[in-house]
């Protein structure tokens, strides 16, 4: 018996009748526009806003602080940032409790 491959399909998979969310804030418009080419219904809704830092000067000082003087806890939810916790100074590496 002899099964014969259906030829794939030329073009980019069709999304079409699929709901798809975005929960990005950074490049949420590409993304939308990449899914809705390809026929999904978008829905945003960005789970963090990112924002711009006006004055780099508290931001480096309150990291200085944070980095002389530890907290004796971190809580975090980003996988990212537990690493760059830990690649700072043992003390404060030592302090980063796991997420959720």
């Amino acid at each position: 018996m002899t099964v014969e491959a259906e030829p794939a399909p030329s073009g980019p998979p069709s999304l079409a009748g699929l709901v798809v969310g975005i929960t990005a804030d950074r490049r949420a418009g590409e993304q939308a526009e990449l899914l809705r080419r390809m026929g999904a219904k978008v829905l945003h809704g960005p789970t963090i806003n990112t924002l711009t830092v006006g004055d780099q000067d508290r931001v480096l000082a309150a990291t200085a602080d944070v980095v002389a003087r530890p907290p004796e806890v971190v809580l975090e939810r980003w996988i990212p940032l537990r690493s760059a916790f830990r690649s700072f100074s043992p003390p404060l590496g030592s302090v980063c409790a796991a997420g959720w």
